[in-house]
């Protein structure tokens, strides 16, 4: 066979775009799993800024500790592979997360910097949880190639 064949041309193409997928998922879910892990961290330790914003927002002194260990739970379930149900309930959570962030923001009056800004955070669980269905779902009418 030549590689003018439509059948080899096709699978070559499926494979560039299944690379393309593998590497956007893991690259938007390894910067989800950094940023739940950090703020995991930061949630924990409890430096000065995150007692002062959390104080600000309303929430009692033990908040971010139980917080910072829901995102590092979150942050687990998302990476591993040995169940679907978990790291879906992982994404629920971190979106949430963010949706309460910002709803706190909004109800203390804080500017619209403050309120949108976990919606970036937001755009990465998007980015992450998408690349992860398309990868688990092959688009419909696509070439899979199955290796043995």
């Amino acid at each position: 066979m030549s590689p003018e064949n439509p059948t080899i041309a096709a699978i070559s193409d499926t494979t560039r775009k299944d690379r393309k997928r593998h590497i956007f998922y893991w690259v938007s879910t390894g910067l989800l799993v950094a940023q739940l892990t950090i703020s995991a961290i930061l949630l924990i330790t409890r430096p000065p800024l995150v007692t002062t914003v959390v104080q600000h927002l309303g929430y009692p002194e033990y908040f971010p500790v139980f917080l910072g260990l829901a995102k590092l739970l979150g942050a687990i379930a998302i990476i591993q592979s040995w169940s679907i149900t978990l790291k879906e309930w992982a994404y629920a959570g971190a979106t949430f997360d963010v949706l309460a962030a910002s709803l706190s923001h909004l109800a203390v009056h804080d500017s619209a910097k403050d309120v949108a800004g976990p919606w970036l955070i937001l755009i990465l669980i998007a980015s992450s949880y998408i690349a992860y269905m398309r990868a688990k779902h092959p688009v419909p009418g696509s070439l899979v190639v199955r290796q043995s």
